[in-house]
């Protein structure tokens, strides 16, 4: 015979009704209250989801928000797309100015260049070489006329629009996570920019030990010149010891010369007289 439990609500020894759910033992009176309580919490629920379904549905009926979204991508496309169009028109202008100013400089040269040309027929006043020069200006009018209409005399200057990053030009972001996509693209600025410093440094190493190869090579002539320079050095030295030495040996020459000179004085000196000193005696 199984033992009565004792009724968590009266405290009556008379509880076989067990509730799995909050391990608790009841009568049958207080079970029923039990289980009542139960299905008006349930009630509550099911009452709570039906409103919640309804604000759902009323949510995705509306586009108030998503058509508000789109007519402000709308209008920064239009904004966008007039920005554009004015800078068109602006370089269509300069565009303009230049094909023309280069035009009516050649049409008042190749005026002014007409009527001395009549003249000149007209007079039949010129010589050869005015010919040539004739010649040579109708053929500096042409390339002139050449250039205005070469694509490559106007250059379209479009280098910045190449830069943009159409891609993130413009996004559309949960508000809540738009401060952190901003710093994310920060980040990824700076690592960018911190991979081209990096690639800048690389370079500038790498300029700096070619220099350095430079600098050591010169340093190494520097140093063969100076080697040189000792042994020209040495050899002018030596050199100047042996002129010294020549003009010592040119002097003893010298001198013995003219000892020699003068003793072969002496002795047609001596001779002379003792011819002279013959003849007389």
């Amino acid at each position: 015979m199984a033992t009565a439990k004792q009724c968590s609500e009266c405290a009556k020894e008379s509880g076989p009704f067990h509730c799995t759910g909050c391990d608790k033992y009841f009568c049958w009176k207080d079970f029923k209250k039990h289980r009542e309580q139960m299905s008006n919490i349930m009630e509550q629920v099911i009452e709570e989801r039906n409103q919640l379904q309804e604000t759902i549905n009323i949510e995705i009926q509306s586009d108030i928000q998503s058509n508000s979204i789109i007519q402000q991508i709308d209008s920064w496309q239009e904004n966008i797309i007039t920005k554009v169009k004015q800078v068109a028109d602006k370089a269509r202008i300069q565009a303009t100015e230049l094909l023309n100013s280069k035009r009516t400089k050649i049409n008042t040269e190749f005026t002014t260049f007409s009527q001395g040309l009549a003249s000149l027929k007209e007079t039949e006043n010129y010589v050869e070489h005015e010919l040539t020069e004739l010649n040579e200006k109708i053929a500096q009018f042409k390339l002139d006329l050449e250039d205005t209409v070469r694509p490559a005399a106007i250059k379209v200057h479009t280098e910045l629009s190449e830069t943009i990053d159409w891609e993130n030009m413009i996004y559309v972001d949960q508000e809540q996570t738009l401060a952190k996509t901003q710093q994310q693209r920060q980040y990824d600025q700076l690592e960018q920019r911190y991979n081209q410093l990096q690639e800048q440094k690389n370079q500038f190493e790498q300029q700096y030990n070619q220099l350095q190869q430079q600098y050591n090579q010169l340093q190494q002539q520097k140093n063969q010149c100076e080697k040189q320079k000792d042994q020209l050095q040495q050899q002018y030295n030596q050199l100047q010891q042996q002129k010294n030495q020549f003009e010592q040996q040119k002097d003893q020459l010298q001198q013995q010369y003219n000892q020699l000179q003068q003793k072969a004085i002496s002795k047609l000196i001596i001779k002379f007289t003792w011819k002279k000193f013959h003849y007389l005696y």
